[in-house]
């Protein structure tokens, strides 16, 4: 594959470069292929051990492959070294929820979503985490009010978390199928992502990762 074939140039060329070893373990763990993806990763946290997003990418790795212990356990270490670094929390939340700790999860996740409830990603993260935790109409009411919105963007692929939380798989391909056609970033984790476990037995969910080459 081109793109890993770059990734081993990169690192060949600058092996002391976080972010090569970086994006490669994201890349590796969006293909399933976990171990070399923990490899990698951890080799970008020797490089940078301070770094917030390094050791939030290394979190995420072991969250993809299941390990939400693993997961939990680096995002507490990046909010202990800064506590209003929002992507490890909310990362912390989705880990807490996968693991069981659903109370917990979604503590995690109303504080990342904050006081001004403007974050779209953590807001859809928010309603999934009460759809599962029992409490859909709280999750349809922050669905409603993302799709109500004008001012800012809502990725397709995260509002798509909150609907299958709800379990609207008709709403959740939906919007799958419009985050593939715009390119979201985000779509190279659908392979690996837990929450969309309720979608992989359909077949649309086949059809994703065939167009997407995952």
């Amino acid at each position: 594959m081109e793109l890993e074939h770059e990734y081993r140039t990169a690192i060949a060329l600058s092996p002391s470069c976080e972010s090569a070893h970086r994006f490669y373990a994201q890349f590796l763990a969006a293909m399933s292929r976990f171990g070399e993806a923990k490899a990698e990763a951890d080799r970008a946290c020797d490089v940078d051990p301070f770094c917030l997003v390094v050791t939030t990418s290394a979190a995420w790795v072991r969250y993809a492959a299941g390990e939400f212990d693993a997961a939990i356990d680096r995002t507490r270490h990046v909010l202990d070294m800064d506590a209003s670094y929002m992507p490890a929390r909310r990362l912390l939340g989705a880990a807490l929820l996968a693991a069981g700790w659903t109370d917990e999860g979604v503590v995690e996740l109303r504080a990342a979503v904050g006081p001004d409830e403007e974050d779209a990603i953590s807001l859809s993260w928010l309603a999934h985490a009460r759809a599962v935790a029992g409490a859909p109409d709280e999750a349809r009411a922050i669905v409603a009010k993302l799709e109500g919105a004008h001012k800012a963007y809502v990725p397709h692929y995260h509002l798509a978390l909150a609907h299958a939380g709800l379990g609207n798989r008709d709403a959740a391909f939906a919007l799958l199928e419009q985050a593939c056609a715009e390119r979201e970033p985000a779509v190279v984790n659908l392979k690996v992502e837990p929450r969309f476990e309720p979608l992989r037995r359909d077949s649309r969910y086949d059809g994703l990762l065939h167009r997407l080459r995952l």
